[in-house]
């Protein structure tokens, strides 16, 4: 159970970011969207604490499991990258 609070966090970071991307609309607001999905993730991060401490790898203190909130969320924006990067490349075969 402890290794699920992790993996959920970031997932719904990255729906948190990709709501946010929708909402914001023009891309110069899109450099707030790491913020939005930090903070987001320090709050997911803080309720699982006081829900359930084991679902944040078992941490002892709200801080910990703040922080973890937090590069959870911050980590949802890199798996983005990802995703847009292989999208891009297989695109990029495909035409070829």
């Amino acid at each position: 159970m402890q290794y699920l609070g992790i993996p959920s966090i970031i997932i719904i970071c990255y729906l948190i970011g990709e709501i946010s991307k929708l909402l914001l609309r023009k891309k110069r607001n899109y450099k707030y969207i790491p913020i939005i999905v930090g903070i987001s993730g320090g709050i997911l991060g803080l309720i699982s604490y006081y829900i359930s401490p084991n679902i944040v790898l078992n941490v002892k203190e709200p801080i910990i499991a703040i922080s973890l909130g937090i590069i959870s969320g911050l980590a949802s924006i890199g798996s983005h990258e990802v995703i847009v990067k292989l999208l891009s490349q297989i695109t990029k075969n495909q035409e070829k």
